[in-house]
């Protein structure tokens, strides 16, 4: 209207999808017409940090002499040589499977490989296609005195683009489905300074995975950790490698709480 035009107002429609002769309109009268993905695109330029993953991992000695790995699978114990481990990843944070993916593995087993390798193939991923899940990779013993998943998700942010936004916009993208959030060594992470328990700490960093979202891609948290996390089950020695899916221990207090979590 009149007042509208006055004040130079922009009229806005959200809408799934929209009709050529719906959009044709639109731009006829000044309107905005845009889709949800389209406004979360918008809530933060992941660009400048999907280069730097891409570019890091690129000039890094790993990228010239990483070997394949294979993991094998406690959903799927018949697999007695295991999977390739990329190619799991990858479907995982396409939907496959739980939310949450702990890989264990003692000292020197690759796990810090994996989530290299891992970050790198969802960034360049995500470069090439605008609708792939975005990785936030995080080396948790670089931060060691993060007191909660939003505290985490800002110093990390800060660090690597200088960024001082609100968290909570990541917490939106990764229930969206737009963003995996990639946890390294788990067991790295300072807990005593902070007093808090590793359960305490541990409850912190996978709390989306055990709230509601839409879309088999939501909310996924992918965690490496050492073994001795979970010592008390004898079943973590008996896999080649040191390396799991979703395996835990049911006796202790944090693997009763992972698997809490998992379902």
């Amino acid at each position: 209207g009149p007042q509208a035009q006055q004040m130079r107002a922009e009229g806005l429609y959200v809408a799934r999808s929209y009709t050529r002769d719906a959009l044709s309109y639109a731009k006829s009268q000044g309107l905005i017409a845009v889709t949800p993905q389209e406004l979360e695109a918008q809530l933060f330029d992941f660009r400048p940090y999907l280069d730097r993953l891409r570019r890091r991992f690129e000039e890094s000695p790993l990228a010239r002499h990483y070997v394949a790995q294979r993991v094998l699978l406690e959903s799927e114990p018949e697999l007695k040589d295991g999977v390739d481990l990329i190619e799991h990843a990858q479907a995982w944070a396409n939907g496959a499977g739980r939310r949450l993916w702990l890989v264990l593995g003692d000292y020197g087993t690759g796990k810090s490989s994996f989530f290299k390798r891992f970050a790198y193939e969802l960034a360049t991923r995500a470069i090439q296609e605008p609708d792939a899940p975005v990785p936030l990779a995080i080396d948790l013993k670089d931060y060691p005195n993060a007191i909660s998943l939003e505290a985490l998700l800002q110093e990390h942010l800060r660090k690597e683009l200088n960024w001082h936004g609100n968290p909570e916009i990541l917490l939106y993208l990764l229930a969206a489905g737009r963003v995996t959030l990639l946890l390294d060594a788990f067991d790295e992470m300072g807990t005593a300074a902070l007093a808090r328990s590793v359960e305490d700490q541990f409850r912190q960093l996978v709390r989306p995975t055990a709230q509601a979202g839409e879309g088999a891609r939501c909310n996924r948290v992918l965690i490496t950790c050492r073994t001795h996390f979970f010592r008390d089950q004898q079943q973590i020695k008996d896999v080649a490698g040191g390396h799991a899916d979703d395996l835990v221990s049911s006796d202790s207090a944090l693997g009763q709480l992972a698997r809490q979590l998992h379902d």
